[in-house]
C-alpha cells in the first residue's frame, strides 16, 4: 500500500491517494537573461533550495477523501508559517501550506448538503510549498 502521510495524518482515502499532479513541471534552476546595450546577452543563474510545489489533488476517479479528514488538515492549514513533514513514499519533505495561491486547501463534496456529515466524501486540493 502507498505512503502519503501529512504531519503523521494519512492521506489516502477510500478511493486511493490524492494525485501529486506538479510533480515534474518543476525545475531546481532559476535563470534569468537579458541583452545588454552592446548586444551580448548576460545570463544569471541559481539553484533553488526550497519552494518546488506539491499539489496534491483527487481526480474525478481517485483521491478522494472525508470530510472529517478535511477538517484535521484545515486544523493545520490555519497555523501560520508552520512546517510539516510530508511524506511520499519512503521521500520525506518539510513543506507549509502555499497560502500565497489561495486556496491552499479546497474541499468540493460528491453530495451538496447544508452541513457536511463527517464520513460525506469530497475531491480535493492541498497546495503545498517545500521549505
Amino acid at each position: 500500500m502507498p505512503t502519503l502521510t501529512l504531519d503523521g495524518i494519512s492521506l489516502i482515502g477510500p478511493t486511493g491517494a490524492p494525485l501529486w499532479a506538479d510533480r515534474n513541471s518543476w525545475s531546481p534552476v532559476q535563470q534569468s537573461a537579458e541583452r545588454v546595450l552592446g548586444g551580448r546577452e548576460v545570463t544569471e543563474y541559481a539553484p533553488l533550495i526550497a519552494g518546488q510545489p506539491i499539489t496534491l489533488a483527487s481526480d474525478p476517479d481517485r483521491g478522494w477523501m472525508t470530510w472529517a479528514l478535511f477538517v484535521q488538515l484545515q486544523a493545520l492549514a490555519a497555523i501560520p508559517g508552520a512546517v510539516y513533514s510530508l511524506v511520499v513514499e519512503s521521500a520525506t519533505y518539510p513543506v507549509m501550506f502555499r497560502h500565497e495561491d489561495p486556496p491552499a486547501l479546497d474541499w468540493s463534496p460528491l453530495i451538496r448538503r447544508l452541513a457536511p456529515a463527517d464520513d460525506d466524501l469530497g475531491q480535493v486540493t492541498i497546495k503545498l510549498k517545500t521549505v
